[in-house]
């Protein structure tokens, strides 16, 4: 009589339990000085392996499981080494045990994802599959902001970036605020963020990248720094006039209400009033139940009418923009703060992830329709078909391409290539330039467009 051979997803399942079991054990017989135990709870990785997700076609279930397994492995090792550091940063029980591990979001670089733990004590920590020097310099930058200016403080979540390939982070709670006042210090701190974000060229600051601490807006993923403007890939003069006036605007950070990705839908980092919108398909109903509206501030657990703080935020944007103008040459020397970012790793948004999720399920398994679909769309703008092999590549695997970039550099790079000297003016320059154009005309424009953003 022949065995009863398991259904490919449940063998896929058993296949992976036998792995996480060895991975506990040799962790466990692992000499350091603070031992973890590691007990996984393989319920929570299930859904992402029996779903019929745009992943699972493109690769197959044997690679996406593969993926998975040593994506695990390495987070498992990641966690092991830093656990010391990990419970003095964080404040973690030493005796702690991983008991659950959630996917946050997209996939890059062969199937990692961001993570979220929990441990048996109930304490939470995010996992980051990538450098977070940018945050750090980001915070340095906030920092500097918080003594120089006359604004509510800052406040940063914990991290702790471990060079250049992963990072730990706080798990940010959303908390309801308790008067009107941290309300409209709400407001404020976020009128400060939006003024430096600008200077930043930053964009994709939208509702999943926000998260309403009371009365502490938290931006929890700040790669999208330094982004070069269209007008660097544009040959012709006029048209080169045409998208300046967007590019050079507060609307391209993408925090201010109905600054959309993409047309006819508010996902933004102030806007998205019904949710999270239709941003990413990776996130399931329960947890876009759970994150739903947590951008947002509220009162005594009220949501807050946004237009009642206008002019709130409009008077701290002015006095933060005035402010950077006024610091405009400290800001720009060699040794001054935007420097600092000059060699650190940020990513390069070449186009909306959403773009890849449908292709991925339009393909149904088929890679040979990737190319085609991206050099159709690259036809709009020339400056993609470099990319185009890269971004196969990626897709083949059933990762998001995920390009970085360094702003004191035109190089563009991603795991599985790289295009040099694709920008032809470097982030670093462009923040630079942004800062020289800054004056009252120009504040003047950004107020409209906040106070049209309000309306």
């Amino acid at each position: 009589m022949q065995p009863t051979q398991l259904p490919p997803t449940l063998q896929a399942l058993s296949d992976l339990n036998a792995h996480l079991s060895k991975l506990q054990q040799s962790c466990s017989c692992r000499p350091v000085a603070h031992p973890i135990p590691l007990r996984l709870a393989l319920p929570s990785l299930r859904p992402a392996l029996t779903k019929s997700s745009q992943a699972t076609r493109a690769t197959g279930l044997d690679t996406f499981v593969r993926q998975w397994r040593d994506s695990l492995a390495e987070l498992c090792s990641r966690l092991h080494n830093d656990w010391g550091l990990i419970v003095r940063v964080f404040r973690l029980p030493p005796e702690d045990c991983l008991q659950a591990i959630e996917q946050m979001g997209d996939r890059h670089a062969d199937g990692r994802a961001v993570l979220a733990l929990t441990f048996a004590s109930g304490c939470h920590l995010v996992y980051k599959p990538r450098s977070l020097a940018a945050e750090v310099q980001f915070q340095t930058l906030q920092q500097w902001l918080n003594e120089v200016g006359t604004h509510p403080p800052l406040r940063s979540p914990r991290l702790v970036a471990c060079g250049e390939n992963y990072g730990w982070m706080e798990f940010l709670r959303n908390e309801t605020c308790a008067s009107e006042e941290e309300v409209s210090r709400f407001y404020r701190r976020m009128a400060v963020n939006l003024a430096l974000l600008q200077v930043l060229q930053a964009t994709d600051c939208h509702c999943q990248n926000v998260i309403a601490c009371g009365e502490h807006p938290a931006l929890v993923d700040l790669e999208a720094l330094f982004q070069p403007r269209l007008e660097d890939f544009i040959e012709k003069q006029n048209e080169i006039t045409v998208v300046q006036a967007l590019q050079n605007s507060v609307e391209r950070v993408a925090l201010l209400p109905r600054s959309s990705l993409s047309e006819g839908q508010d996902i933004s980092g102030m806007g998205a009033q019904n949710g999270m919108g239709d941003l990413s398909p990776l996130f399931e109903s329960d947890q876009r139940r759970r994150f739903a509206g947590q951008h947002l501030p509220t009162l005594n657990g009220e949501r807050v009418e946004l237009t009642r703080f206008s002019e709130v935020f409009c008077d701290q944007f002015a006095e933060t923009y005035r402010l950077l103008v006024g610091c405009r040459q400290e800001l720009m020397t060699d040794s001054g703060p935007l420097s600092a970012f000059e060699d650190t790793r940020v990513r390069l948004i070449l186009r909306d992830s959403r773009v890849y999720d449908e292709i991925l399920r339009d393909a149904e398994g088929d890679d040979s329709r990737f190319s085609g679909t991206l050099e159709s769309d690259a036809r709009q703008r020339p400056h993609l078909l470099r990319s185009v092999p890269l971004e196969v590549a990626s897709l083949r695997r059933g990762d998001i391409p995920f390009f970085q970039m360094r702003p004191g550099s035109r190089h563009v790079w991603s795991c599985v290539g790289c295009l040099p000297n694709f920008l032809g003016v470097t982030g670093l320059v462009r923040a630079r330039q942004r800062l020289t154009m800054m004056e009252s005309t120009d504040l003047a424009r950004q107020l409209r467009l906040v106070r049209r953003s309000f309306s």
